[in-house]
């Protein structure tokens, strides 16, 4: 008969993950203790009992084998499968865009490979190891913000009324900066309640910064991102009511921006969607346009014959889709782009531990909010605005910024046993 140690280390030998290893092996010998004493209680002798309890708890090597098949490290096959969906349906609508201004077959290549380069790479590490970075990633995220308002305007440029930074084939606005942001945040809230003061501050720094940079967009998805993260069990009812009062600064903030400093043709935007016909001749067309190819809009579209639309493939992607391919593509898009929504919100219940249930939480706000809003604006329900398609829009901002995200909460759900045990503290065997 095998001793105690023998068997808990035959067991960790099935086990690949040696973290998972030694939490089951802590906790088998926990019942292996409770059965020894209760065996003792009924007269058995120590080492008897010792015996007898290590001889109850079964075959030490297919206990090790259930419990690796049970807790072994697993990819997400289902988001993998529907995010090279996605990958593959901007490669397939390509042609649709070949001939457009700023649209080049080599530059979806390289955004797309960049992508996949990058989603795999943080797919294979801890993200754990990020946590305790909380402060030093929100820190770095606040700073490229700020360098946008206050770096040397030799290296600033203006990008579609954006401030921004040229990088090589990259081209840097204050929405690139969210991703580290959320990590930070996430981070931060993970560890517990924040006071009131320090709530305020981590959300109306960045907000302040992209009204500066001319992106409120931006402020938008922040603004929902900081409340998807801190509206969690954790959350006091201070900062409940602190969050609704920024709510309402941000709002009077945007219309304050709106009406002193946004450019004339971000107000005639606006103007123009609740009376396109009066601005048919500048931003109304746009409204007069989409309105036309939704009401012409058949189930197989004209294809090659279709007028194409100004920049169709960036910020009309969907709208584009429709116009050229019909509403059984466009339906299919969309129950393509619905089905990595629902399986992000299938896994943000699924994930328990703490850091990597905020990531995940707000990588499905900020997969989904330019997916609601890119969709509905096409339909004409809500006014234009740059929100470009995670995965079919072109540029860096539509690819490589989401598949950051995507990694990360790839491998957050490839490490949710060890993750989630080992925070919580949960036994493993039942």
């Amino acid at each position: 008969m095998k001793s105690r140690n023998d068997y808990l280390q035959t067991v960790q030998s099935f086990i690949k993950n040696k973290e998972t290893g030694g939490m089951i092996a802590r906790e088998l010998n926990s019942h292996i203790q409770q059965e020894k004493e209760s065996l003792m209680n009924k007269g058995y002798s120590s080492d008897e009992a010792e015996e007898e309890a290590v001889r109850r708890m079964g075959s030490a090597p297919e206990t090790g084998r259930h419990f690796q098949d049970l807790y072994k490290e697993r990819i997400d096959g289902w988001l993998v499968l529907f995010l090279a969906g996605l990958m593959v349906a901007g490669f397939l609508t390509s042609f649709m865009f070949s001939g457009e201004d700023g649209y080049s077959i080599n530059g979806k290549f390289f955004f797309t490979m960049s992508g996949i380069a990058v989603a795999g790479a943080l797919l294979f590490i801890d993200y754990r190891k990020l946590q305790p970075l909380g402060w030093l990633l929100y820190g770095l995220g606040l700073a490229g913000v700020m360098f946008l308002k206050w770096g040397p305007m030799s290296m600033t440029t203006n990008f579609l009324g954006s401030v921004g930074v040229r990088i090589g084939p990259f081209h840097v606005t204050s929405i690139d900066f969210i991703p580290l942001l959320l990590i930070g945040l996430a981070a931060i809230s993970s560890k517990g309640p924040v006071k009131v003061w320090k709530g305020i501050l981590l959300y109306l720094l960045p907000v302040y910064f992209f009204m500066e940079a001319a992106d409120p967009n931006a402020a938008f998805i922040y603004t929902l991102l900081f409340t998807a993260l801190f509206l969690h069990k954790q959350v006091n009812k201070k900062i409940l009511w602190s969050l609704v009062s920024l709510g309402v600064i941000g709002a009077v903030s945007v219309g304050m921006w709106f009406f002193t400093a946004a450019a004339i043709y971000q107000k005639e935007r606006l103007l123009s969607f609740f009376s396109p016909e009066k601005f048919s001749n500048g931003g109304g067309y746009m409204y007069l346009r989409m309105e036309g190819v939704i009401r012409d809009a058949a189930w197989i579209g004209e294809g090659a014959q279709a007028e194409p639309l100004p920049s169709g493939h960036t910020d009309f992607v969907f709208l584009s889709v429709l116009n050229q391919l019909g509403w059984g593509a466009a339906l299919l898009l969309l129950i393509l782009l619905s089905l990595v929504l629902g399986r992000l919100f299938w896994m943000s219940r699924k994930i328990k531990e703490p850091f990597g249930q905020l990531l995940v939480r707000g990588s499905l706000v900020f997969y989904a909010v330019p997916v609601f809003y890119h969709v509905l604006m096409s339909m004409g329900i809500l006014p234009t605005a740059s929100f470009p398609l995670p995965f079919l829009s072109y540029g860096m901002d539509a690819t490589v910024l989401h598949a950051v995200l995507f990694g990360l909460v790839l491998s957050v759900y490839r490490k949710k046993h060890p993750a989630s045990f080992a925070a919580q503290g949960k036994t493993m065997v039942q």
